[in-house]
């Protein structure tokens, strides 16, 4: 039975949350061809004001975390098959990357993950 007389708090937004979205996204843009799969390179994530004014400080924490966990997506995607599927040919994940400019036609490219740098102790 529903309850009267009180209201229900809005869920908080969180990087996690973020994420698992943009993960969801990649999976459903895929378009599979011939000997690749293409998945989407551009994301725009919307959010409401005050959850913009909530994560504007760390921002640049949440797309870190984002570009690791789709790197990780990727390299199990494109991990060695099971064996349940010998004999068929595994399909390559890429990312449909814009060529130069916006108005430019897509290109597909392999993923990288992206370079981390490590400080060596002196």
């Amino acid at each position: 039975m529903p309850q009267t007389g009180k209201s229900q708090q809005p869920a908080r937004i969180n990087g996690q949350i973020i994420i698992d979205q943009l993960t969801r996204n990649m999976e459903l843009g895929q378009f599979e061809m011939g000997y690749s799969v293409l998945v989407p390179c551009i994301v725009s994530v919307y959010l409401h004001p005050t959850d913009y004014a909530l994560l504007a400080g760390i921002q640049d924490l949440i797309k870190e975390d984002a570009r690791r966990a789709l790197a990780a997506q990727f390299a199990q995607w494109n991990a060695c098959p099971p064996l349940f599927k010998r004999g068929k040919k595994t399909k390559l994940f890429r990312i449909a990357a814009m060529s130069g400019g916006s108005n430019s036609s897509p290109t597909a490219k392999t993923w990288s993950p992206p370079a981390t740098s490590k400080s060596t102790p002196s």
